[in-house]
């Protein structure tokens, strides 16, 4: 996982397909073999702390994780 671009804590929430576009991103950039979305989810799900998909937040037909947000580039460096 991109532990340096993802954070826990706060009320935001990282959108399910941008976490997953900046984890393929940084697989192409590191010559790394990205896992599925299928399974790249699980495992967002089991960092952040949720026991399902349930518990993930919905909003305008979104899936995002809760607690949860990715650090812009410049935040990165």
């Amino acid at each position: 996982m991109v532990r340096g671009a993802w954070w826990r804590g706060g009320r935001s929430g990282a959108r399910r397909a941008s976490l997953y576009a900046a984890y393929k991103a940084w697989c192409q950039n590191e010559g790394a073999t990205a896992i599925s979305s299928r399974v790249f989810a699980q495992r967002a799900r089991e960092l952040a702390g949720l026991a399902s998909p349930k518990e993930m937040i919905l909003s305008n037909s979104r899936k995002y994780y809760p607690g949860t947000g990715l650090l812009a580039d410049e935040e990165r460096a």
